[in-house]
């Protein structure tokens, strides 16, 4: 009996029959062993995920429809749903810190089998970094992990991502080398690269949130660095070893961030050199030191400890910022290639004002601790917005090309609408002070200034003047 070919219904049915058979069985055999053998949730959490994450790598050459997959993985999120209400599927969800893994990770391989299909090589990659470096640094870094640093809550190892380091490193390596027409120097250097911030993604993913953002951000990474040259992925890696290095000697020597917190920031280093252009870390790396400097300045004037940041906080000042410099590399997508905005760069002055208002913002909070200022919101709001737009934009713009009297409106009119907000969110809201709610206030100030002031910036990249034929 010959099986149905590939791509037709028959083979459709068939092979996603097996699929939901092998799934089925997985979950069927580790909820046997637990009741039996009672292992630690743990072994049998990540051997589950191994053991379908093995399954998920087939799936390009299993299935041709994006449909036939969706048939089969919204039958598994309503499941992971129901039992987790219920208390079912122990040998998975009975963990004791909160995690969303199992429901993000069909969903993830759901995302990638949709981007990737016809890519089955990057596929292949980005499933690995998934399953196997996951588990592997999971396992081991159990095992033999004896120095921890914390994520939110979460404790992870040195030695854990260290394997994770190693092993992505492979994982990105052999593939490439064996399977694709990628020169050996190339895939050793891009190896290193993407092994690197792929080590990093996980390492900040607290919750199950490595499910989504390691296979993603790996199959994203390949696209980006293999169409680079050697010397290019080179300077690329040289310099986010530099960008680590001194936001960890940042954080050494101020105690502002935790060790994840300069992991979060040296990420947001490297995105705006990598993605933006290289002038564009200028004005991150001010904004990071004014803020770093207001931090210790406002402990010795309160007597009080500050600091320890960890990812939440890099998250909330710089979030709009890094979605400005996604934005903006892919312009070009967004307006076709013959706008005269992609060679405009419209998202640049933006995304410096984006940086000028969340220091702005966060810095009228922390100027209440200030003798002179504590009486005064108007002081404050004024004192805010000039700290913020004289640290960042000057420099910044000097970098990036933009030193112009409407780049400086768009940024000032960013940071006291982002002060406004915070002054608004405040009077609204009524919440308890604390530093986490500040901080998601800041950003969202920030997220809606940026939105209310972009029409007025595009206005002005659209005039005459600056329109090419």
């Amino acid at each position: 009996m010959s099986i149905p070919p590939f791509g037709s219904l028959a083979g459709e049915v068939l092979r996603a029959g097996v699929v939901a058979v092998a799934v089925l069985a997985v979950l069927a055999f580790a909820e046997i062993w637990r009741s039996r053998w009672s292992p630690e949730v743990e072994t049998t959490r990540k051997a589950v995920h191994l053991s379908i994450g093995i399954i998920g790598m087939a799936l390009p050459w299993l299935l041709s429809s994006v449909i036939t997959l969706l048939v089969l993985i919204v039958p598994v999120l309503i499941l992971f749903v129901i039992a987790r209400r219920r208390g079912w599927l122990r040998s998975v969800l009975d963990v004791e810190r909160s995690s969303l893994g199992d429901l993000l990770f069909p969903i993830s391989v759901l995302i990638l089998f949709v981007i990737g299909r016809g890519d089955r090589v990057f596929y292949l990659i980005a499933m690995f970094s998934l399953v196997a470096c996951d588990t592997l640094a999971a396992v081991l870094g159990k095992a033999y992990g004896r120095h921890s640093y914390v994520v939110e809550g979460d404790s992870k190892s040195f030695e854990g991502s260290a394997v994770f380091l190693l092993t992505a490193f492979l994982g990105v390596h052999l593939p490439l080398l064996l399977l694709t027409d990628i020169g050996r120097a190339e895939s050793v250097i891009i190896s290193l690269q993407l092994a690197l911030l792929v080590t990093s993604f996980e390492a900040l993913s607290g919750g199950g949130w490595d499910n989504l953002f390691v296979p993603l951000g790996t199959f994203y990474l390949l696209h980006k660095l293999t169409t680079k040259s050697v010397d290019d992925i080179t300077i690329q890696l040289f310099a986010q070893l530099l960008l680590l290095s001194i936001s960890l000697l940042v954080a050494k020597v101020t105690r502002v961030l935790t060790f994840s917190g300069a992991l979060a920031v040296h990420l947001v280093l490297y995105a705006a050199f990598s993605l933006g252009e290289p002038g564009w870390v200028i004005a991150t790396m001010l904004a990071l030191i004014a803020f770093v400097s207001l931090e210790n300045l406002t402990s010795r004037v309160t007597g009080a400890a500050r600091g320890g940041y960890q990812v939440r906080t890099i998250f909330y000042l710089a979030a709009v910022a890094v979605v400005l410099i996604f934005a903006d590399n892919t312009r070009g997508i967004i307006w076709g290639d013959g706008s005269h905005l992609v060679d405009a760069h419209p998202f640049r002055v933006p995304f410096v004002g984006a940086l000028a208002a969340s220091l702005s913002a966060a810095s009228y909070m922390q100027f209440a601790a200030f003798d002179g200022l504590q009486s005064s919101r108007l002081k404050r709001g004024i004192a805010g917005v000039l700290f913020g737009l004289l640290v960042v934009a000057p420099l910044g713009f000097a970098y990036t090309g933009d030193f112009r009297l409407e780049a400086f409106a768009i940024v000032a009119a960013m940071s006291v609408a982002s002060v406004l907000l915070v002054r608004l969110g405040r009077l609204v809201l009524k919440w308890p002070r604390d530093t986490e709610r500040d901080l998601r206030l800041v950003a969202f100030s920030v997220l809606i200034a940026s939105v209310s002031v972009f029409p007025l910036h595009m206005w002005w990249l659209n005039g005459p003047g600056l329109q090419t034929p």
